[in-house]
């Protein structure tokens, strides 16, 4: 926009602004760009290259004045997954300590605050929006009851 900041995909190239704030998304619906997971070595691999690199370019380019963040969504009902269901969408969903899918309007706030003046002395951070995903270890145990 015109306030210099700007919200890019992973494949994206980094140094479009003279100043601002970039803020490169990546999924992390298997939160494969965060823990580890079985497998899925390769796929891992590439994710933690997003954060690796988000670090990175947030130091390269800090004195240009360009904040560099990475916001790491799980799950989230777009049109393009409104016709995922059946047992894969709920199993998926049960893996989400929050117990359900995020919102295109929670992961838009994400952006908004990363790129806004609010978040002025963030940079070189990865922000999961995730429901929880990546704050799991593996012990989480669905709950029998929905929030």
């Amino acid at each position: 926009g015109g306030d210099g900041s700007l919200s890019l995909g992973p494949t994206a190239p980094v140094g479009l602004l003279a100043r601002g704030a970039l803020v490169r998304a990546q999924r992390a619906d298997t939160g494969a760009g965060l823990v580890g997971t079985p497998g899925l070595p390769a796929y891992a691999a590439s994710k933690h290259a997003v954060v690796g690199l988000t670090k990175s370019a947030s130091l390269e380019y800090v004195r240009q004045g360009i904040r560099i963040n990475a916001v790491c969504p799980g799950p989230t009902e777009t049109g393009m997954t409104t016709g995922f269901e059946g047992p894969g969408k709920e199993d998926m969903r049960r893996r989400i300590p929050l117990q359900r899918w995020g919102g295109a309007a929670e992961l838009g706030a994400a952006h908004s605050w990363l790129l806004s003046p609010k978040s002025s002395f963030v940079t070189g951070a990865h922000l999961p929006v995730d429901g929880g995903i990546s704050a799991n270890t593996g012990q989480f145990t669905p709950p029998d009851f929905s929030l």
